[in-house]
């Protein structure tokens, strides 16, 4: 029974009122989405993380990349290859269908939420909302984790509501199995969901106290058993992790992205280094921290590091980081979305403009009466409360690190369930003003500051690149799918947009090296480095034109400027190390033989991983008659490289 006063009145007896008709809508909806993004080459290609958990997946599939500690919840790339093993191989659509699909399930899951909360009015809004939810269109499409993390989240609090309201021992336990085996799925996809553990099972534990279940046998059995098969749904991962030079940790990127959330200079939203920019790797960042330290790092001593850094910031300056934390909370309450992986409203209106009004909506009618409605959800409905709970812990979560729209999506479903539950508020406060009731007025008053509140002030600085960033963001894709003349006139828009954008002329100049273009690849490079002299990709790319042209010396002189400015810049590394073997190798024809050993030396300590520089160093040595000590650099080889011959082949012939 509501407790707001106010009758809920039924659609209208012409309308058939059948939740599968909400359904049918959402895949509707996401399909013709899917059916006309399938024409833009950005969404082929969408870079970033998308397709770093394909290749991930690949890897999987190639029996490959298994060695090292997980980044990354490991779930999602198994999800994608698991997928592309049933479809032959496909690593994008699969996945894709699949979280349409589970999408708009959660479209009647919502409906009957509310539907068994409210009423029949608030469930047919809460499922309509979710079918035609701009920003829920738009996940379900892309090869990201938001998608599917949330729609398992919306599952668990359909299971939770089942649990309350069974009474059979055995279907409850049932049910408990069932939320810790998919709150153990969302922590694998994503390591947030450990802070709703202890939610979960406080919440099986009395989730009944009306009726004093919670002290039956059977309830306490139940917690214990989501507990333990969270366990041991999590132990692989995290003894994989432990085993393989990480730590007893979900994922291994947590630490950088708490550094980057923590940094004075942090804008609250976004994934930027202070050194690198958006486009930081691992590689840097773990090079950065065995810089400062002064030694190697494991990926699990990387995490550890920039974790102390992100702490180290709070004791520095307190009230600075406290002011940060103050900004990322209202981005999470603010109504603009922040895009993370693409430029959202241009693409969206590529797409379609009418999906671009909808995720322009979505946030903000969520929101404002989502939010609004909060407290008196919780005061008058105290089946939504573990609903509330998982949405107020998820935010505080998010607190230390950045704030952006697939982060905060998974709030989404319960603020949609508040807002639809919020109708007899509204009926109640409509009723008093039509009786002139003076305090009637003061409801609408608070509304309009809230909504003024959120939606207003913007904290973020003014974006003023956006069109730049978008036809950059097409050039890249074209890019990497290999259309290199389409991509180079999109490249010069970008410039005409934006004569300074960094990486415009980068990105021209590898499309006319592809090309073989070696003269106008290399005047864009020349650009890019005139523009930004710590462009370390420009610099390693002029190396490449010097190579291929023959310029060895002067090649050589690139990649160290290269490396210079970012150590950890893998091309460089291998191209140096390959220019300074070759230069030993005709060094040591002619006799010089202290001038081989010089440069093989810096080429081992550059790629120490590539067992053919310590192979030629050893034979430089062995032809100085110096056997032992060549004995004992090839036994030092073979060990680091058991299945490399030539070395023990060599070393036979010095026995």
């Amino acid at each position: 029974m509501n407790s707001f006063p106010g009758k809920i009145h039924r659609f209208g007896s012409t309308i058939v009122r059948s939740p599968i008709l909400l359904v049918l809508f959402a895949l509707s909806i996401r399909f013709l989405y899917l059916y006309l993004a399938n024409s833009l080459p950005t969404f082929h290609s969408p870079g970033m993380d998308a397709e770093e958990y394909r290749s991930w997946a690949e890897s999987i599939m190639n029996g490959t990349g298994l060695s090292a500690p997980y980044l990354r919840g490991p779930l999602y790339p198994n999800v994608i290859a698991w997928l592309a093993y049933l479809f032959g191989g496909d690593t994008f659509w699969p996945v894709r269908i699949l979280q349409i699909l589970v999408s708009s399930l959660s479209v009647y899951i919502l409906y009957s939420l509310g539907r068994k909360w409210f009423s029949e009015t608030a469930g047919w809004i809460a499922g309509f909302t979710w079918a035609c939810y701009g920003l829920s269109i738009y996940f379900d499409a892309e090869g990201l984790i938001v998608s599917l993390y949330t729609n398992v989240f919306i599952v668990v609090l359909w299971i939770l509501d089942l649990y309350r309201n069974s009474s059979p021992a055995w279907k409850r336990l049932c049910l408990a199995a069932i939320t810790g085996l998919l709150i153990g799925a969302c922590t694998l996809l994503r390591a947030n969901a450990l802070l709703w553990w202890p939610v979960l099972l406080v919440t099986l534990l009395f989730s009944d106290r009306s009726s004093s279940s919670y002290k039956r046998p059977v309830t306490i059995y139940g917690t214990l058993l989501a507990f333990v098969i969270m366990i041991l749904l999590s132990l692989p991962t995290l003894l994989h992790n432990q085993s393989t030079g990480g730590r007893m940790a979900f994922s291994l990127q947590g630490g950088i992205n708490l550094y980057i959330g923590s940094q004075p200079e942090s804008m609250g939203a976004f994934s930027v280094d202070p050194d690198y920019g958006s486009t930081w790797t691992f590689e840097q960042v773990r090079t950065r921290a065995e810089h400062e330290l002064g030694h190697p790092l494991s990926m699990g001593e990387v995490d550890r590091y920039y974790q102390s850094q992100a702490l180290q910031t709070w004791l520095d300056d307190p009230e600075k980081s406290l002011m940060l934390l103050v900004k990322k909370a209202y981005l999470l309450l603010h109504v603009h979305e922040i895009g993370n992986n693409r430029v959202l409203p241009p693409f969206l209106s590529s797409v379609h403009p009418v999906f671009a009004f909808l995720v322009l909506i979505g946030f903000p009618i969520v929101a404002l009466f989502g939010f609004y409605a909060l407290f008196s959800i919780w005061k008058s409905y105290p089946q939504a409360r573990p609903a509330i709970v998982f949405m107020i812990v998820h935010m505080i979560g998010l607190l230390p690190f950045f704030i952006s729209a697939r982060y905060r999506f998974p709030i989404v479903p319960v603020l949609i369930l508040c807002a639809a539950g919020s109708i007899p508020l509204w009926q109640k406060h409509i009723s008093q003003l039509k009786q002139k009731k003076i305090s009637a007025i003061i409801p609408f008053i608070d509304f309009v500051v809230f909504a003024v509140v959120i939606t207003l002030p913007n904290p973020l600085p003014r974006y003023d690149t956006q069109q730049a960033d978008w036809l950059y963001h097409q050039g890249n894709a074209l890019l990497r799918t290999h259309s290199y003349e389409e991509a180079i006139p999109v490249f010069y828009q970008v410039l005409e947009e934006e004569t300074r954008y960094r990486n415009a002329h980068l990105n021209i100049g590898a499309c006319f090296l592809a090309l073989n273009s070696l003269d106008s690849a290399n005047v864009h490079f020349l650009k890019e480095y005139v523009l930004y002299p710590s462009n370390s990709k420009a610099a390693n790319n002029l190396g490449v034109i010097h190579q291929q042209s023959g310029e060895f010396d002067e090649a050589m002189q690139w990649y160290r400027r290269a490396l210079y400015y970012d150590s950890s810049l893998e091309d460089s590394k291998t191209n140096l190390a390959y220019l300074l073997n070759e230069k030993a190798i005709e060094e040591a024809q002619v006799g010089n033989i202290g001038t081989a050993k010089h440069l093989l030396e810096e080429a081992i300590g550059i790629k120490r991983d590539s067992p053919s520089y310590r192979l030629n160093y050893a034979l430089i040595v062995a032809s100085e008659g110096n056997t032992m000590q060549a004995r004992q650099l090839l036994q030092e080889l073979i060990l680091d490289f058991p299945e490399f011959l030539p070395a023990q082949e060599m070393y036979n012939q010095l026995r």
